[in-house]
């Protein structure tokens, strides 16, 4: 090799290396720093943590390796249907996430929805916006549905010079007696 290939070679592997550093990876094993809940619910807020897992609450979360928690709807001490997201809607917002240059948006979920056809208020979406929450487009939904939980990945192709921020919720209609639980892990825009 010349010494001209070698400072190509270096400047290319600075360059590769700098766009790593720039992604975001958002585990949730550290915090939810930025995020913000609001919504009518009267449980069920999202909290970061281990869940405890339930039928409709997965137990682990979908970080591999030593990883435990997850962003997710409450916890059950009580067992299933103790803080499930009941009498309304709980969202999550995340903070603004600069985005420089052309990236792939993956993000995982889970959704538990014990019963079905009974109440057109139940749901769970995820929804992104590249213009920092002006306008939202939804990734996800799932309507009124039996949903066993199981960690699924969704992604999308996000445009440079976006500011993208992620909303996710999940409802519990007027109907007594659903059970509803919802949880988000492993953001990542690179």
């Amino acid at each position: 090799m010349t010494k001209y290939t070698l400072l190509i070679s270096f400047i290319l592997t600075a360059l590769i290396s700098n766009s790593l550093f720039a992604q975001t990876n958002e585990d949730f094993e550290t915090g939810a720093v930025g995020w913000t809940n609001s919504g009518s619910a009267s449980t069920g807020a999202f909290v970061r943590g281990n869940p405890d897992g339930t039928t409709y609450q997965l137990e682990n979360d979908h970080t591999p390796g030593a990883g435990v928690n997850a962003f997710f709807t409450a916890f059950n001490p009580g067992g299933l249907g103790a803080d499930d997201v009941d009498g309304g809607t709980a969202t999550t917002t995340s903070p603004i996430y600069n985005v420089t240059s052309a990236s792939n948006l993956s993000i995982w979920y889970y959704f538990g929805q014990r019963d079905n056809n009974d109440d057109n208020g139940d749901f769970f979406r995820l929804e992104y916006s590249t213009n920092g929450g002006g306008s939202y487009t939804t990734l996800v939904f799932i309507g009124d549905d039996t949903s066993n939980p199981v960690w699924t990945e969704a992604t999308v192709f996000i445009p440079a010079g976006s500011n993208v921020r992620i909303r996710v919720s999940a409802a519990d209609g007027p109907g007594a007696g659903d059970i509803i639980e919802a949880g988000i892990d492993d953001l990542t825009i690179s």
